[in-house]
């Protein structure tokens, strides 16, 4: 799932955090 943090672009990792790709 993708979705938008912060303005930028990121994933949802297993643990349930927030991954930034961008």
């Amino acid at each position: 799932k993708i979705k938008k943090a912060m303005g930028k672009e990121a994933v949802e990792g297993e643990s349930g955090g927030i991954k930034k790709i961008r």
